[in-house]
């Protein structure tokens, strides 16, 4: 149903640039890591954390902790 005074052009010309939008930015979130990022990547948990970083610091390496929020 057309409301009186829409412009029913308008309205799929907003729709098409919100799903361009959402098309790169999907792309966006692919090119932040590199490919085979993850297979060098640590995932901390409360157990290994400590361990991990003092590890890293005692050999004298640079260290990146990144928090994501995750149902598990």
């Amino acid at each position: 149903m057309i409301k009186r005074g829409s412009n029913p052009c308008n309205e799929r010309r907003v729709i098409m640039a919100k799903v361009l939008l959402t098309l790169a930015c999907l792309s966006a979130v692919q090119a932040i890591y590199p490919d085979g990022h993850f297979d060098i990547a640590t995932k901390l948990t409360t157990d290994n954390f400590e361990a991990k970083v003092k590890e890293e610091v005692d050999a004298g390496r640079t260290f990146f902790v990144r928090w994501i929020a995750s149902a598990g």
